[in-house]
């Protein structure tokens, strides 16, 4: 799936606040089920403008998740809900980035771009077309 790159026609971010989207979908009860339910009703393809810190970033050919590039695959912590004492509660963000834009990791970033999915067992929410801002 060949994403095109944003350009200045693009939709504007939606104003879904980072932090409440992360609590909606990974702070409360919901079962694996039901937080792709509810990212599927209430998120999926909305526009985002958040931030965080990037924890990897590599560039790719091919990718799985965001189909043929070149682009950087970059996964930026976005912060942390809920109280399991088995898993991790930090929540992070897969980002698409063109093969232009660099991310390194530790650096504070901020992007924008348009949800498309999310891992609910890694608490990962995937964003295409995404650019830093």
């Amino acid at each position: 799936m060949l994403l095109p790159a944003p350009s200045h026609t693009a939709p504007r971010p939606s104003g879904l606040r980072q932090q409440a989207v992360i609590d909606d979908l990974f702070g409360g009860t919901h079962l694996s089920f039901e937080v792709v339910e509810r990212f599927e009703s209430e998120y999926v393809n909305q526009r985002v403008a958040w931030s965080g810190t990037v924890t990897q970033a590599h560039t790719y050919r091919h990718d799985n998740d965001f189909g043929e590039g070149p682009g950087q695959k970059v996964t930026v912590l976005l912060g942390s809900s809920g109280t399991g004492s088995l898993i991790s509660n930090e929540v992070h963000a897969v980002l698409q980035l063109g093969s232009d834009e660099s991310a390194d990791p530790g650096r504070s970033v901020s992007f924008e771009g348009t949800l498309l999915h999310v891992d609910r067992f890694a608490r990962k929410l995937y964003v295409a077309r995404g650019s830093l801002i």
